[in-house]
């Protein structure tokens, strides 16, 4: 889930980038809106299930290369 916070605006952005024009404008805006969307959505599930309960912290890595 976490992850899918992250790299889901990076598809609705390359999404935007690649397909802009081939699938037109709104449908384009469709896409990227709903991603984000979905996005912000998991962010507010993840900030209530870890970061307000009492649970432990986790750390995720999402690129092993980046120090």
């Amino acid at each position: 889930m976490i992850e899918a916070i992250v790299f889901l605006p990076l598809l609705a952005a390359l999404y935007a980038f690649a397909f802009g024009r081939v699938s037109g404008p709104s449908a384009t805006l469709i896409v990227t809106t709903v991603l984000l969307a979905l996005s912000a959505v998991l962010a507010v599930l993840a900030l209530f299930t870890g970061g307000l309960s009492e649970g432990e912290t986790e750390l995720i890595t999402v690129a092993e290369w980046i120090v």
